[in-house]
């Protein structure tokens, strides 16, 4: 009899794994320099440099990921999961979505080139969709079957760091505190939401609040403010000191049996 418990399905080989995050960044950084635009400063000054650098890479990122995600055949999993963490968690996307909307410099938005902050809005909305199916999604779940939850939602962290660093907005040292910060968050928000809902939500948010003061105009700041920056790592360092207490170092239920360890 075939067995339909995801526990028992073999994990995903490490080959396959590091085939679609490379494959993944490399569909999204060929669309960019096909778009061909070399940005003349740290921010966005009209609609055509979002649409080149972040819509069109992330929406072939994103076309990318789902069917990858597809032909592994765990599109539930990568979607959805049991919410079984306490109600109190829910602080902390709530937290994030205030923190966002408190720091997002609305003067610079509405004062944007006609159609720019729309523009902007749906590319943060597809840079969320795109990162969170590949990192809150796909690679989550494959390393929740090899390894422990702390070490997988580690794992996690550690790529949001990295590919943030590689495609994020601002300095080197910015986007690597923004990139490991929101993984911890992030990951948070999946299990507070059952799923990648509110990542996505949480995700464009962020982006948005970052980018903000470096658009139209204010092109030549560089994207996210000290405030922005040391606000997420200090929630980070806050969920990571209490999250072993409030049982977020446990994986959802239904999976919590360990697999075996394999390649």
């Amino acid at each position: 009899m075939t067995r339909t418990d995801t526990g028992r399905r073999p994990p995903l080989p490490w080959a396959v794994l590091a085939a679609v995050l490379v494959g993944w960044l490399v569909v999204s950084g060929l669309v960019g320099l096909y778009m061909g635009v070399v940005r003349a400063t740290p921010g966005l000054p009209d609609v055509r440099t979002v649409r080149a650098d972040l819509v069109a890479p992330h929406l072939a990122g994103l076309v990318a990921a789902l069917v990858a995600t597809a032909l592994w055949g765990r599109w539930r999993e990568v979607w959805r999961e049991p919410r079984d963490v306490h109600p109190l968690w829910w602080v902390v996307p709530v937290l994030v979505l205030a923190g966002a909307v408190a720091t997002a410099d609305r003067g610079a938005l509405a004062g944007a080139p006609p159609g720019l902050t729309t523009a902007l809005v749906v590319a943060c909305v597809l840079a969320a969709l795109d990162t969170e199916v590949v990192l809150r999604g796909v690679a989550l779940v494959a390393l929740r079957a090899r390894w422990p939850e702390p070490a997988a939602a580690l794992g996690t962290v550690l790529l949001s760091g990295a590919v943030e660093v590689l495609t994020g907005p601002g300095t080197p040292a910015t986007r690597a505190v923004v990139g490991a910060a929101t993984g911890v968050l992030l990951y948070v928000a999946r299990r507070v939401g059952g799923g990648l809902v509110v990542p996505v939500v949480l995700h464009t948010a962020v982006d948005v609040a970052v980018w903000s003061r470096a658009v139209g105009e204010q092109a030549g700041q560089v994207p996210g403010t000290s405030v922005q920056v040391l606000g997420l790592a200090a929630a980070a360092l806050v969920v990571v000191a209490v999250s072993r207490a409030g049982g977020m170092a446990r994986p959802p239920s239904g999976l919590r049996r360990r697999r075996p360890r394999r390649g």
